[in-house]
């Protein structure tokens, strides 16, 4: 290897971060390498001069000064620097007194001593190079008188030189003096050079800390402008749906509710008593989807009561539709570790279960060919943010965890899969593919948080963040019967823009012993009551053309502050609707609704109970 390429690999490996300790390692290691080099060719040199001179002395010395470098360079990774260095300075010294005693002052002595002083100050620092410099002043001093008085004889005798006591005290004060420079004038560079290097190893820690304040930085960005496109894209969809969903429902509440109608005039027996109940069945079936797409588009939570996980989980567990889930899935190990003093969450116990049943459903089915379910539960007091799918914030949390060993969802996938109709199921077979989007969408109505991990052939882990509330639970309300909620003749206005819903509003409420007075505006219900005196209005929220159900009932109640009212609405509480029941003794109804459901609306409005806003 030529010296350029070794001095250049040298180099190359030094660290980035380097100081002068490093830097000194280097230069021994650098040092050693050469010598090591340089130390062959003096033994063959020295071999070649014992066959023509007959002088082994000179190639043994070759040897002993040799092996130490060798050593040093064969055992450089276990020996430390100290070590290394004491040995090289060492038998330098040695070498440099055994020329200096056989040349005298006219040999390579001197030189060898100079070198000895210039390696002991770089690889010790100044102290190390003064002391060197002593040492050898010492050495020529004494060699000089042992040569004078005869002690020693050198062998180049034609150098009257060496046998003069003047010269060699001459050549010792200008080693002093010439080696004294050499010591100081590196020292100080070294120093300085230290001194930089310090400042550059504290300019680098700053720039690489900024860098890494900016890398993440830019992460988080990134990270945010993924969520922010997430929000935006589940959003728009939310639109579209809710939109749609307010159409279907509708249209849903006469498919529903008139089969109930005539069903409870009908016997058994009759031909037509079962298709009925299909046609009944089937709209409760779109009511139900409707319900998802309402999830969907943020506007599904419309009652708020308190929850307990674990018996969500529990009951889901006991229901038919799990036990046939897991019939289809028979494979599946399930492994509940529920929090014995699991606190409450605020929400709708339709909404939470199912986005239970989805999450189970979704983690069975990615375990085609079986494997583990893990569902658990926890208190967590959050003091910290989390930085998973999303950000989630400080507070106190119920916790509810579903994990699978099934497939895993790929990097592809990932970012999709809270997506509407995204699914890698075959459609009609699993579901309509809005599972995923009505779990998103119900955390969401609960003011609550996902974060998600998966790894593609190994599983994935879903954890809903739902907030704690410290409110208990209550006790199960008690079911009555629709014919409980009979009126007594009570004038019931009923307005709404689309006829089917006023013609089977109206039956319902004279079935139920009311009578019913309907309008399809807002603007004439205002004006029968300028002149007459209802015991309760029923209003839609939307109507076209004319004023909507808060104008309408703002301007009832200007004339009737005290009048009952139900709003009704194929949303759920949207701003219009929590504005209406802020007017004050009114009760929210959500499309379609059940016989059962307006009767007892009804009844509630008139009691002067009030739908929270």
């Amino acid at each position: 290897m030529k010296f350029k390429d070794f001095f250049l690999q040298k180099l190359n490996t030094l660290p980035v971060g380097y100081d002068i300790d490093s830097i000194r390692i280097f230069l021994l290691d650098s040092v050693v390498g050469v010598f090591s080099i340089l130390g062959a060719l003096a033994v063959v040199m020295g071999g070649v001069e014992v066959y023509l001179q007959g002088k082994p002395e000179v190639v043994l010395i070759y040897i002993a000064v040799y092996l130490p470098f060798l050593g040093c360079w064969f055992f450089r990774q276990k020996i430390p620097f100290s070590w290394r260095a004491g040995i090289i300075l060492l038998d330098l010294y040695v070498f440099s007194l055994l020329v200096l005693v056989g040349v005298g002052l006219s040999g390579a002595g001197i030189h060898l001593l100079m070198l000895f002083t210039v390696l002991a100050t770089t690889f010790v620092g100044i102290r190390g190079g003064l002391v060197s410099v002593g040492m050898s002043v010492a050495a020529i001093l004494a060699t000089g008188i042992c040569v004078v008085t005869g002690v020693l004889s050198i062998d180049m005798v034609a150098m009257t030189s060496s046998t003069r006591i003047e010269a060699w005290f001459m050549a010792a004060v200008l080693y002093l003096i010439i080696g004294g420079g050499m010591v100081v004038c590196p020292g100080l560079l070294q120093s300085r050079l230290q001194k930089t290097l310090g400042i550059i190893q504290t300019r680098t820690a700053e720039i690489n800390k900024s860098n890494s304040r900016l890398k993440k930085a830019l992460k988080e960005r990134e990270e945010m402008e993924d969520r922010l496109v997430r929000a935006k894209k589940m959003e728009a969809m939310g639109l579209l749906a809710g939109g749609v969903a307010h159409d279907l429902n509708n249209i849903l509440t006469g498919v529903i509710t008139y089969p109930e109608l005539l069903l409870l005039n009908m016997s058994k027996e009759d031909d037509l008593y079962e298709p009925l109940k299909v046609i009944k069945s089937s709209g409760e079936k779109a009511a139900a989807i409707v319900r998802d797409l309402l999830t969907l588009s943020r506007r599904g939570v419309n009652v708020k009561e308190t929850l307990n996980l674990n018996l969500i989980l529990e009951d889901y567990f006991q229901s038919p539709e799990c036990k046939k889930l897991f019939q289809f899935h028979p494979d599946v190990a399930v492994t509940m570790d529920l929090e014995p003093e699991l606190a409450n969450i605020s929400g709708s116990t339709v909404h939470v279960s199912n986005v239970v049943m989805n999450l189970i459903s979704n983690a069975s089915e990615a375990m085609a060919g079986g494997g583990k379910l893990y569902v658990a539960t926890r208190n967590l007091s959050l003091e910290n943010p989390i930085d998973g799918y999303e950000q989630i914030p400080e507070n106190d949390y119920v916790v509810l965890t579903v994990k699978d060993t099934g497939s895993g969802i790929s990097a592809v996938d990932f970012g999709r899969i809270f997506e509407p109709f995204y699914t890698k199921k075959k459609m009609g077979r699993s579901g309509t593919g809005l599972g995923m989007a009505i779990v998103y969408g119900s955390v969401k109505d609960h003011n609550g948080y996902i974060d998600v991990k998966t790894e593609q052939g190994k599983g994935t882990e879903f954890t809903l963040y739902f907030p704690r509330t410290s409110e208990s639970l209550a006790g199960e309300a008690g079911k009555n019967d629709w014919q409980a909620f009979r009126g007594n003749n009570e004038t019931v206005l009923f307005v709404d823009d689309v006829k089917e819903q006023r013609d089977l509003g109206a039956k319902i409420l004279k079935d139920l012993d009311y009578r019913p007075v309907c309008f399809d505006s807002g603007e004439k219900a205002v004006e029968f009551c300028n002149s007459g005196s209802p015991d309760l209005i029923i209003v839609d929220m939307i109507m076209d053309p004319g004023i909507d159900g808060y104008e309408t009932l703002k301007r009832i109640r200007m004339v009737h502050p005290d009048l009952p009212a139900i709003i009704l609405s194929g949303y759920a509480k949207t701003d219009q609707v929590k504005s209406s029941l802020n007017l004050g003794q009114a009760v929210f109804l959500k499309k379609p609704y059940k016989i059962e459901a307006l009767a007892r609306a009804v009844c509630q409005a008139l009691e002067g109970e009030q739908s929270r806003p």
